[in-house]
């Protein structure tokens, strides 16, 4: 598509709005030398940004992991994010919030870098074919496993994405449209860019936050939704033997929303299409989001909100 992955027209950055254009970081900007930083995206609906009280808080707890001050208070961030939609003409679409422990010299001394770097940018909306929807994507098992809870702290949305690319390089390589990390453990983690889910025997499962999983906004909305409607949610261990003998899977985040997932290493989960809870939980998403029409034309299912 012409725009895909460029930015809107206008940007935010350190308190000034300009042309994206004329935004220009510094070459010594630690978020670039070092991945130093980390941000937020979350999609807009109608004009409206869709749970941003829940990627703001998130966003603080990133930006306090790192250790990096966060400029701007709740009030603030939201008020730039409406301004955001409204100077980009923007009905649908991504907004991206960026915070990077800002310029410094050579080397890892944070006290050096007193000045944080903040930058939000819109994107156009660009969706993913319906007949992903309707058909259901691949997942690769990796060799790269998801860094250790000891390491980097799983609750920060971190810069660094090194372990998620090389994780999806792996698996578009094999194949498969999104990878399936474990952790040092063997148990399943989440996605390149996605969390988990599978259905068996009517129950909902997905990794619990211990495994070291970052917690998706989207993963939240689709638990609370689930347990709305009385459906049983389980979040626990388990290893990927339990995506192939899944009833069903499905994978979340704010660009795929809820996307069905029907084949693993080469092989197919469950009946190999989108299953019946799947359909309804996709349903029942694109009801709370008020999602236009070309985006209900991926709908799987016979009857709205029911699980069978």
């Amino acid at each position: 598509m012409k725009n895909r992955g460029l930015p809107l027209r206008t940007a935010f950055l350190n308190g000034r709005w300009l042309p994206v254009k004329s935004a220009r970081l510094s070459p010594m900007d630690h978020g670039f030398l070092y991945g130093d930083g980390v941000f937020e995206t979350l999609r807009v609906y109608h004009k409206e940004p869709f749970r941003i009280k829940d990627h703001l808080k998130r966003l603080k707890v990133s930006a306090r992991s790192l250790r990096i001050p966060l400029p701007y208070n709740d009030k603030r961030l939201t008020a730039i994010v409406s301004r955001l939609i409204l100077e980009n003409s923007m009905r649908d679409g991504m907004i991206r919030l960026t915070l990077t422990r800002g310029p410094g010299p050579m080397g890892l001394d944070i006290s050096l870098c007193p000045d944080p770097t903040f930058l939000a940018l819109a994107f156009p909306l660009n969706p993913l074919p319906a007949s992903l929807y309707q058909k259901g994507i691949s997942l690769q098992v990796t060799e790269v496993v998801r860094n250790s809870v000891k390491a980097i702290p799983p609750s920060a949305k971190t810069a660094n994405f090194l372990n998620n690319i090389l994780a999806g390089i792996e698996a578009r390589q094999k194949g498969a449209r999104e990878a399936v990390l474990l952790n040092d453990k063997g148990f399943v983690t989440e996605g390149s860019v996605t969390n988990i889910f599978i259905v068996k025997k009517g129950r909902l499962i997905t990794p619990a936050a211990q495994t070291g999983i970052l917690l998706g906004v989207t993963r939240k909305v689709v638990l609370e939704i689930a347990r709305k409607e009385g459906l049983p949610v389980e979040e626990r261990h388990f290893r990927p033997a339990s995506l192939f003998s899944a009833d069903e899977c499905f994978v979340t985040s704010s660009s795929y929303e809820i996307m069905p997932a029907t084949r693993m290493n080469g092989k197919r989960i469950g009946a190999g299409k989108p299953g019946p809870i799947t359909g309804s939980l996709i349903y029942l998403f694109r009801e709370l989001t008020f999602t236009s029409p070309v985006h209900r034309s991926a709908q799987s299912v016979k009857e709205k909100g029911k699980f069978n």
